[in-house]
């Protein structure tokens, strides 16, 4: 087989193999970004958003503290 044709069937190997891949992998992202929209704008709603772990506490009875509402 020529080099220049066998260069072709592999890239259309290669598109024919991976487009289906891209197609699950976006219908994947777009799936969990439609799961979890709701439960982000509830959050957000509601002012429940998770605290920040990085965030250092003003004082070291902070660490301790719950939400009171």
């Amino acid at each position: 087989m020529q080099p220049n044709v066998a260069h072709k069937i592999r890239t259309i190997w290669f598109l024919t193999a991976m487009i289906p891949l891209i197609i699950v992998v976006g219908v994947l992202g777009v799936a969990s970004l439609v799961l979890t929209s709701p439960l982000m704008i509830y959050a957000t709603v509601q002012g429940k958003h998770l605290k920040n772990p990085w965030r250092k506490p003003l004082y070291p009875g902070d660490a301790l503290r719950t939400r009171s509402d």
